[in-house]
């Protein structure tokens, strides 16, 4: 089908004659491929205050984690009678950096290994227990009885037994602080600060125009004026490049034109950065439904700050996929579904296990492009339209000419908070 679109000032000899028809029905058949479905749900959410500058702050503050992992293990020798130590490299997850002065482990916490023994921190690269004999330059890292390089720890098995020499790494679970009777407060206290992060308010334009003898002359559906349906029209679309930057926006600040910069805010994929997983829907040997309930036990579900549901935007083919295996198979899916319209917006509500997903089949993940099989699993409580102009209207005819022009702005932005309780699957 050829386009229907094209640039330029509209006049009476643009105007297609078909379109003026008397006796064009009223209800303009459209061929939409889009909907502005994630714009709709936000819409009908609270947002938060209109911006008063060009960037907008977004709060990204995580609780301290007690779980970490170990990359690295050096085990204490039974010919320096160590067998009970080994030194640890430690990823100390709640840290933005890992230096000799940033640890926040401190000699006399415990830690329990995923091998289920107990160990006891007793040197870390800044200070060591009381009491602790000298240990070997083998095992410290550094030289005898001095303190593990930066990102290490000593260890020793808080039971009279040795390390298992066959441990190599893996999780770990922090079990706090244990003193000794007698023992003076001394360790340095723990210090709690929020991370901001940012997004750019964005102001975007879609402008018509024509002449003033179009709009005298040519009307359309039978009485109504061209104007008036350039002007919807252009509204129509204007919201569907707002959808689009919500879900693909990239953030970037862009100074080109000299004290004139041009902002563009990140959207949701922008900002969903950790909780990703790529798959290759091609693999003959790939286990949908194993795939499906991989990604939301190590992804979506693993923050979870208001509860076990979040919104999932499917692509149509994995939509397709998803159906068939926990619709029609009905293996793991709870036997009441409950399928319902939100602001206009087709969901399809699972429950699997405690945890609920909607399930949002996405237009603009269409099967003819690679996001077909993607899923962007969102915590739509963290998500926060900031907005100054929405779909403002003005006129923009200049007085010297006979050319009616009106412009559609949107100006705003949308603040991602805790951007770990968003998720994506992705395609490579």
């Amino acid at each position: 089908m050829p386009s229907t679109h094209r640039l330029g000032l509209r006049t009476t000899q643009t105007v297609n004659p078909q379109d003026t028809l008397p006796d064009i029905d009223e209800i303009l058949r459209r061929a939409d491929p889009t909907l502005s479905q994630l714009e709709t749900i936000l819409d009908h959410l609270p947002g938060g205050k209109p911006p008063k500058a060009k960037r907008i702050d977004v709060r990204q503050y995580m609780s301290f984690d007690p779980l970490d992992r170990v990359t690295n293990v050096v085990v204490g020798t039974a010919a320096n009678n160590e067998q009970r130590f080994a030194r640890l490299e430690v990823q100390q997850r709640s840290l933005l950096a890992t230096t000799a002065v940033n640890m926040i482990y401190q000699p006399g916490d415990k830690l329990v290994l995923d091998n289920g023994q107990v160990v006891e921190i007793v040197a870390t690269p800044v200070g060591q227990l009381t009491g602790l004999p000298q240990l070997s330059a083998a095992l410290t890292g550094t030289t005898a009885g001095g303190n593990p390089p930066p990102g290490w720890v000593i260890v020793r098995v808080v039971q009279p037994v040795a390390f298992n020499p066959n441990w190599n790494g893996g999780w770990i679970q922090f079990l706090g602080h244990t003193i000794y009777e007698g023992e003076p407060v001394q360790s340095k206290p723990w210090q709690r600060d929020v991370i901001y992060d940012y997004n750019y308010v964005e102001h975007i334009e879609r402008v018509m125009e024509c002449t003033e003898d179009e709009t005298e002359f040519i009307t359309l559906r039978g009485s109504a004026k061209d104007m008036q349906f350039q002007r919807e029209e252009t509204l129509h679309e204007i919201k569907q490049d707002v959808e689009l930057l919500y879900m693909f926006g990239k953030r970037s600040f862009d100074m080109t034109i000299p004290d004139q910069p041009k902002l563009h805010m990140g959207g949701v994929l922008d900002f969903i950065t950790t909780n990703v997983m790529v798959y290759n829907p091609n693999n003959p040997n790939l286990n949908f439904e194993q795939l499906i309930r991989t990604w939301m036990t190590n992804c979506l579900f693993r923050v979870c700050p208001n509860g076990m549901r979040k919104t999932v935007f499917v692509g149509e083919r994995l939509s397709d996929a998803f159906m068939q295996v926990f619709d029609n198979l009905r293996r793991i899916m709870a036997d009441k579904q409950a399928v319902k319209n939100v602001g206009g917006v087709s969901v399809t509500t699972y429950e699997f296990n405690g945890r609920i997903i909607d399930l949002v089949t996405y237009r603009h993940f269409r099967v003819e492009t690679p996001w077909s099989w993607w899923a962007v699993g969102l915590n739509i409580p963290s998500l926060e339209t900031r907005i100054k102009k929405k779909y403002q209207i003005r006129d923009a005819t200049l007085p010297n000419e006979r050319v009616y022009r009106y412009a559609v702005e949107w100006q705003g932005s949308l603040a991602v908070h805790l951007r770990d309780s968003h998720a994506l699957l992705r395609t490579p």
